[in-house]
């Protein structure tokens, strides 16, 4: 550590009564006892000149003591730090005198003593008080006093538990402060750019004078005290920076004096190093103040109000220093894993993204639409929200789970994901079906060509038949293009005619077969969408996956929730969802409220591949029958409603095209279907396990 201050000078002073003066003045004091002797009469103003001594002695007579005890007694007590000590040559009686005094009686010695004898318990009193001086002095330096102790455990305590990086900046401000008896003081944490180079660079983060909105970078040089500190990585204790020893390498820059109207004198600065023993930041204190509780001028900080920082200002600010670096290193850490967790879910996403330009959309969407409504759910006052609030930590866990909310889709087959039509599996097979068509009509033509050569005379009706047989052909295979297109509802007579057209058989490399399959019939008869069954199973199972891989992930206790909002926004208020069944009551707010962005979201999309983006008022009309058969929550889609949730999102993320007056009264107006809930013993199951007919997806 570089100290540029004055070794502290040890004077020893001997008071003597004036009745005592004749016979002190013989004394032979060692040559190594510098002492100053005064001679002490009834005015305790003889002692002023002894600020703060701890190496004093009083040597009276009984007779003078009793005599002046209030002057000596208001000496005594004048400043707490005083240690001083009495000889009184007498047998005074001790209830005589104040507690003051009576507590600094070292020696009581008999009337008759003579010069050799106070000489010698004169220099066993200094003997006593320069060990306690060493005593003091060496816990000053090195072991700090139980209530030193008791304060930096009490800031390390704090800084500890402040998990808000702003907040524990300031706090580490004010503890050193107050600690340090500093009249201001700095805090410069290092820039740490990609983390591959070492730092370069200062930045200014907090200052006790209200700067903060000033932040500037400060090179790791010596061009400046702070910078040369960080640079070393060794400590400065300055008495007065305006007067830095010829061989300094570092230099003072007045600047911010200038244009603050400050002066600053003595100086404090202190490097702040992580268990790997970087440099983090600096801690710099400015003008140690005399009176804790005084407010000084300009003018004052030039004068003996300001003095310089001592040994036990460094320990205690040391100590605050590597505590806070810890508290500063652990929040860097702790935003370090936060953005790694963050790109590890933007890289979910984009992979999703990339396996499927369907769906990265919507990973990125559904967080925006679920964090406006969650918003307004903290504002409402409405009955089963008036207590619902999301803290700090609350709230980031909610956005880790909305952007891991669809994570299972990363291994969810592409080509049953994206099924745009229903005969796509990894290519669309209504070009195989197509093509058989045309099998049909060349072999219906050679067939009615032969038969015309064979009957010439029947070749207009022959021409006749074979171009109404083409017709019907033209006809079923575009009738079969369009059932290819999923939609709202099958027809049941287009069900059947699907079947009919199907028993159309077909010579292709000598064989016959049907025109349409078995596979092909059933995902042609879909009544709804382009997904079979088994299909919308696996697609459904994503909800499996995605609960599969975020309970694997070892979250801390802030994010343990996490797979619950996440793995919710399938199910149901009546238990008919899926992948758990859970039912409404058994789901926390975060969750429903994800189900609604994402219904809100899916509908509205522009970039499904089975469907075009709805109007706001046909979403709003699907969710007002999916609020009636408690598909979702009805007091947050009333939310929805009512704030204008929906509205916002709309005007930010949606074409105008998509943009249509909704009757919001009327789905305001829309009652839930009465269910009963099951006894809660099943609905407990429920939580620990999924439904049954996703087991083969375990």
């Amino acid at each position: 550590m570089q100290v540029q201050n004055n070794p502290v000078q040890v004077e020893r002073h001997l008071f003597i009564s004036a009745d005592l003066v004749s016979q002190c003045s013989a004394l032979n004091m060692p040559p190594d006892k510098a002492v100053t002797i005064r001679t002490f009469d009834a005015h305790a103003a003889h002692f002023a000149g002894v600020e703060r001594s701890i190496h004093a002695i009083l040597l009276c007579t009984d007779t003078s003591l009793q005599k002046d005890s209030t002057g000596i007694r208001d000496w005594l007590i004048h400043d707490p730090e005083r240690i001083s000590r009495l000889i009184v040559i007498g047998q005074p009686d001790p209830g005589e005198f104040s507690p003051a005094i009576r507590d600094n009686i070292i020696l009581l010695l008999p009337k008759e003593s003579n010069c050799d004898q106070l000489s010698y318990n004169i220099n066993h009193v200094f003997n006593l008080i320069q060990l306690e001086y060493d005593k003091l002095n060496l816990s000053s330096r090195l072991a700090l006093n139980s209530s030193d102790l008791h304060q930096i455990s009490e800031v390390g305590q704090a800084l500890s538990t402040e998990n808000d990086f702003n907040k524990l900046i300031d706090l580490i401000m004010t503890r050193a402060l107050d600690l340090s008896n500093a009249d201001s003081g700095s805090i410069y944490l290092t820039e740490t750019g990609d983390g591959k180079e070492p730092p370069t660079h200062l930045r200014f983060v907090r200052s006790s004078m209200q700067l903060d909105a000033n932040q500037f970078l400060l090179p790791i040089d010596s061009n400046s005290i702070a910078g040369h500190v960080a640079a070393t990585n060794r400590p400065l204790l300055i008495r007065d920076v305006h007067f830095l020893p010829a061989d300094a390498k570092f230099a003072f820059n007045s600047d911010f004096d200038e244009a603050n109207h400050y002066y600053t004198k003595s100086m404090m600065v202190i490097p702040m190093t992580n268990y790997r023993r970087e440099v983090i930041g600096v801690l710099q204190l400015i003008n140690r103040k005399k009176n804790k509780q005084m407010q000084l001028s300009a003018a004052e900080m030039q004068g003996p109000s300001v003095i310089e920082f001592s040994q036990k200002d460094y320990e205690l600010a040391s100590a605050i220093a590597g505590q806070a670096a810890v508290a500063i290193d652990n929040q860097r850490l702790l935003n370090g894993q936060k953005k790694l967790l963050e790109s590890f879910i933007h890289l979910i996403a984009n992979a999703i993204d990339s396996k499927s330009e369907y769906t990265g959309g919507h990973c990125k969407r559904v967080p925006i639409l679920t964090e406006m409504l969650a918003e307004a759910a903290c504002q409402s006052q409405a009955p089963g929200l008036a207590d619902f609030d999301l803290n700090e930590d609350e709230w980031y866990e909610l956005r880790i789970a909305a952007g891991l909310h669809d994570c299972g889709k990363i291994v969810t087959s592409v080509h049953v994901m994206d099924k745009a039509t229903k005969l796509q599996t990894i290519y669309d097979r209504v070009a195989e079906v197509e093509a058989r068509f045309e099998i049909l009509k060349r072999d219906a033509a050679l067939r009615i060509q032969r038969r015309m050569h064979q009957r010439p005379a029947e070749r207009t009706g022959l021409e006749s038949e074979l171009v109404q047989e083409l017709e019907t052909l033209d006809a079923e295979r575009l009738f079969i293009q369009r059932m290819n297109v999923g939609g709202e509802m099958l027809a049941d007579s287009d069900v059947e005619r699907i079947q009919s057209i199907a028993n159309r058989t077909v010579q292709i490399s000598g064989r016959t077969v049907a025109l349409l399959n078995p596979d092909e019939v059933h995902n042609l008869c879909v009544r709804r969408g382009t997904l079979t069954e088994d299909e919308r199973l696996i697609i459904n199972a994503h909800m499996v996956e995605t609960i599969k891989m975020l309970e694997a992930l070892p979250f801390p206790p802030n994010l343990r929730r996490v797979p619950e909002y996440a793995g919710g926004h399938h199910e149901k208020m009546d238990g008919k969802g899926y992948p758990k069944g859970l039912y409404g009551a058994d789901m926390s707010i975060p969750a429903r409220i994800m189900a609604i962005a994402d219904v809100f979201e899916a509908l509205t999309a522009l970039d499904r591949p089975y469907k075009k983006g709805k109007t706001l008022s046909e979403t709003m009309q699907i969710m007002g029958n999916m609020k009636k058969f408690n598909h979702l929550d009805p007091d947050l889609f009333d939310l929805f409603i009512q704030s204008g949730v929906y509205r916002q999102y709309a005007a930010e993320h949606l074409p105008a095209e998509l943009i249509d007056p909704v009757d919001e009264a009327s789905l305001l107006a829309i009652q839930p279907l009465q269910f009963e809930l099951p006894p809660r013993d099943d609905r407990t199951h429920r939580k620990s396990g999924f439904l049954a007919e996703y087991s083969s997806f375990l």
